[in-house]
């Protein structure tokens, strides 16, 4: 059943209709309430069952993500800790995400934060850190994004490299830009992407300076 009721919710958000995705989980959430009240949830409940409402709960959170509703997913995210649901890595992955399009600094490095500390205990992996460099990327804190690579993450995969490459040819920082080219071309010489953006900030730098 709640493998059932997160498919739905999923589903329905993916075709546009947020409403109808929040009814199906407000019914699930509502249901749940009500068994734990007259305590029989908690009689029969398993560590699997709870996964599965942690699930529930993180693919609703995911869905007012995807749908810019970010205030939404913030309070959702709160309502799931008061209710003692644990939300796991992904949890964690879709309120970073949320933070980074919302181009909240002071949220995301909270729930970064917050995710490794005794509560969760939950280690960050690299699309969580991933979200922290495109928080500071999009902001156009190039500086703090590169500082936070080279102080948290220790094997900085191309996704890294691309995504803050990407901010300099955004925010027209040369001399940034081709130090993490280099970095990138040292995993991949394959990958267009990296090319493109550098290409991409000399043509940019060309035509500044030639007005």
């Amino acid at each position: 059943k709640e493998i059932l009721i997160s498919t739905l919710i999923s589903g329905f958000s993916k075709l546009g209709d947020l409403e109808l995705a929040q009814q199906v989980f407000e019914n699930f959430k509502n249901q749940t309430q009500t068994q734990v009240q007259t305590q029989t949830y908690f009689k029969t409940v398993t560590k699997n069952i709870k996964e599965l409402e942690s699930e529930i709960w993180t693919t609703m959170l995911n869905s007012f993500g995807d749908h810019g509703c970010f205030e939404k997913a913030f309070n959702l995210f709160e309502e799931m800790i008061s209710r003692n649901i644990k939300p796991d890595e992904t949890t964690f992955l879709c309120i970073l995400n949320c933070c980074s399009h919302l181009g909240s600094i002071e949220k995301g490095l909270y729930y970064y934060e917050i995710m490794m500390k005794e509560k969760f205990k939950i280690s960050p992996n690299l699309f969580h850190q991933n979200c922290i460099v495109d928080l500071f990327s999009r902001a156009g804190k190039l500086h703090e994004a590169e500082m936070f690579i080279e102080k948290e993450i220790k094997n900085p995969d191309l996704t890294v490299w691309i995504t803050i490459l990407g901010a300099c040819e955004r925010y027209n920082d040369i001399e940034r830009a081709e130090r993490i080219f280099q970095k990138a071309l040292s995993i991949s010489t394959q990958e267009a992407t990296i090319y493109t953006a550098l290409e991409k900030l000399y043509q940019k730098h060309k035509i500044t300076n030639s007005k």
